[in-house]
């Protein structure tokens, strides 16, 4: 994948990304919980692809999607302060090579 591409990739799908957030706003809004749920998922696979773009790699595949983002990201960089609030063990994660 090229810069260029790569870029236009990320930003189409952080632009879907946003939508599906927005969709899945007015679904809880409704107290549709099922297609709330649906939606956030999409939200996060959309934004997850977003990332990964950014790096030139990408896979249609829903496990593909996350066995990248497992292989090149690491958690605690990412999502920095957020997994130590959901459980303090996470600070003592490593990310396996």
């Amino acid at each position: 994948m090229n810069g260029d591409y790569s870029v236009a990739s990320s930003d189409y799908r952080l632009e879907k990304a946003k939508d599906l957030l927005a969709q899945a706003e007015l679904l809880l809004k409704d107290k549709r919980f099922d297609g709330c749920v649906n939606r956030s998922y999409y939200t996060i696979f959309s934004a997850i692809r977003a990332m990964l773009a950014l790096a030139g790699i990408d896979s249609r595949k829903h496990s593909g999607v996350i066995s990248f983002f497992d292989r090149y990201t690491d958690p605690i960089l990412v999502f920095p302060g957020i997994l130590s609030a959901v459980s303090p063990d996470c600070e003592k994660m490593t990310v396996p090579d």
